[in-house]
């Protein structure tokens, strides 16, 4: 989605059990052009936990992507750790 809302992409459906981290590596070159760094951007700290990759913008991601990670500067948050004693 774009700041004001409209779609930028659409994939094709996928038949059958799919995750959404390889519908993500089909469409890498897509999303790794959108998150290139223009002109002043380098200059602009994004603070991700990643030193590799500094030439795109880090991106939010959901617990489903874990594994992201090696092709674009992911952010995806941790599992609440669960106490199985209680």
């Amino acid at each position: 989605m774009a700041p004001a809302g409209l779609a930028i992409d659409a994939t094709a459906h996928k038949p059958g059990s799919i995750s959404d981290l390889v519908v993500f590596q089909c469409n890498h070159r897509f999303h790794q052009e959108g998150l290139i760094k223009y002109g002043n951007d380098a200059d602009i700290a994004d603070h991700s936990p990643s030193t590799k990759l500094q030439e795109s913008w880090a991106v939010l991601m959901g617990k489903g992507y874990q594994g992201a990670q090696q092709q674009v500067q992911a952010i995806i948050p941790k599992k609440p750790w669960q106490n199985s004693s209680t």
